[in-house]
């Protein structure tokens, strides 16, 4: 069995966010999340990206309704995906997170966790 090396708590989580990698002149594209930690989120996008590539990162949390802004870092890719859209699957790592925002992450995280039922699992 592997063992888990996570230091934080993820939930699934489904909702778009913006990125632009660091210091390019391109506009801001868009991506999807798969899931979010305090120390990161996975994100399906329509472009490749090489590992350690630095993103500027706009996080439109759903609830509450808080735009958080960071600096990740790509640190692995599931590239398994090409029967879906966006076909590209990337674990990035928040860089630069301000303590207010990674608060805010963790109470996302937690209460998504409480609403779930539980009952379907015992």
């Amino acid at each position: 069995m592997a063992e888990e090396k996570r230091k934080f708590l993820r939930i699934r989580a489904d909702f778009g966010i913006k990125y632009k990698i660091k210091d390019s002149h391109s506009p801001p594209k868009k991506a999807v999340s798969v899931n979010i930690s305090e120390g990161g989120i996975m994100i399906k996008v329509s472009e490749k990206l090489d590992i350690r590539t630095i993103l500027e990162l706009k996080i439109t949390l759903p609830s509450p309704h808080v735009t958080i802004s960071s600096l990740g870092q790509v640190i692995y890719v599931l590239d398994n995906y090409w029967d879906e859209y966006p076909p590209y699957r990337y674990g990035v790592e928040f860089l630069e997170l301000k303590k207010k925002d990674r608060e805010v992450i963790r109470k996302f995280v937690n209460e998504a966790i409480a609403k779930l039922d539980w009952k379907h699992w015992l």
